[in-house]
């Protein structure tokens, strides 16, 4: 539901594992992440976690720089800043997401980046290879 509102991704947390990922109408859902740290551990999956890596892209527009100066005014709640933004004629614009995975691992209690066959660990439990070409 988030995504048909207008989420660019959803990311989940908590079952202590990573689990799958899958995309919905071309967004990606990270169900879980793993455990950035954690002080449990019994054992490899526990030890092991996902980072999403986003980037994000705006595409240039004639009403960007409208709706940069809207987000500086801390006066501003969200209905307020609809309002103006309409009342300023504010038309939408364009937002690119691109997303990569960060191989983390915290066996000694100390998170640190995943080596290459721990990364390659990671990606498959993630089913990042089906997706990758979409969001990467």
């Amino acid at each position: 539901s988030m995504i048909d509102r207008g989420a660019m991704a959803v990311i989940g947390d908590h079952p202590h594992w990573i689990q799958t990922a899958e995309s919905y109408k071309g967004k990606p859902i990270f169900y879980s992440l793993g455990n950035f740290m954690f002080d449990q551990q019994y054992n490899l999956e526990v030890t092991r976690s996902a980072g999403i890596d986003v980037t994000l892209s705006v595409e240039d527009s004639p009403s960007l720089a409208g709706w940069l100066e809207l987000a500086s005014d801390p006066s501003l709640n969200l209905t307020s800043a609809v309002a103006r933004a309409e009342q300023l004629g504010l038309a939408p614009y364009s937002v690119k997401a691109t997303y990569d995975i960060v191989g983390i691992r915290d066996d000694g209690r100390l998170p640190h980046p995943a080596d290459k066959a721990e990364q390659a660990d990671i990606e498959a439990r993630l089913g990042w290879a089906e997706l990758e070409e979409e969001f990467g």
